[in-house]
């Protein structure tokens, strides 16, 4: 768990951050241009809301899950170094839990100012899309950090653990590829349903949401959750 002054010089600067993005920025008319405090920024003819939107999408795929992880790391292996079996599986969901309220802290706080903006200059529609995709996004940091807490077990390493959870991060993405192209260069169907449904087991690297479902998300949680049940038989990590 961080410290109170971590958590304090956090909300800190994201909350000073989130007043600069309520009073001190505006868009031109034409949505053309924007000024933060007394500087103009143009921004072409796309507009604010094309390049801002396109850039909040890409930030929260990516600082929402990542940070999750990070922010977990040192709970989970804190609680997880138990000698008996049983009061590992203790640590491991109290560890969960506390990893929950940390993350939720943290990156939440840290997307504040984004979602402020776009309160301000989005449309209804975009400002529910990017708040289903944090939502989502979030539920994939727990993905990542319970691949965190299998391989930690498996490899014992924590920096080797990491890596190896952005790999298979990075594998699901191109096992894509085969879902959407597999028949056209001659997988079976049968094949190509398979892998659809256990490609989201792998930590995801970036969600689409025309395909992320109920039960995608059962499968994207609950293999990784019966593997690091099973990992918390190999004795501590250290």
């Amino acid at each position: 768990m961080t410290s109170k002054h971590i958590k304090i010089t956090w909300a800190s600067l994201t909350v000073l951050l989130s007043l600069l993005v309520g009073m001190g920025i505006s868009v031109s008319k034409d949505g053309t241009s924007l000024t933060i405090l007394s500087s103009t920024l143009p921004l072409g003819s796309e507009g604010v809301n094309a390049l801002a939107f396109t850039f909040m999408m890409g930030f929260i795929k990516w600082a929402n899950p990542i940070l999750y992880l990070f922010v977990g790391i040192t709970i989970m292996d804190d609680h997880t170094q138990a000698h008996k079996l049983l009061q590992r599986y203790i640590g491991f969901f109290k560890g969960l839990w506390i990893s929950l309220k940390e993350g939720l802290f943290y990156t939440q706080l840290l997307l504040l100012p984004l979602f402020i903006f776009a309160l301000r200059f989005f449309p209804t529609d975009d400002l529910y899309e990017l708040l289903i995709t944090n939502g989502v996004c979030f539920l994939i940091g727990i993905q990542y950090l319970l691949w965190y807490t299998i391989l930690a077990r498996v490899v014992k390493h924590s920096g080797l653990s990491i890596f190896l959870v952005l790999l298979l991060a990075e594998l699901s993405l191109r096992g894509g590829f085969l879902v959407d192209f597999g028949e056209q260069i001659g997988l079976k169907a049968d094949t190509v349903h398979l892998l659809s449904l256990l490609l989201p087991a792998l930590p995801i690297l970036f969600v689409s949401m025309d395909i992320f479902n109920s039960t995608t998300s059962a499968i994207a949680l609950g293999a990784p959750l019966l593997l690091a049940l099973l990992a918390l038989f190999i004795p501590k990590i250290n």
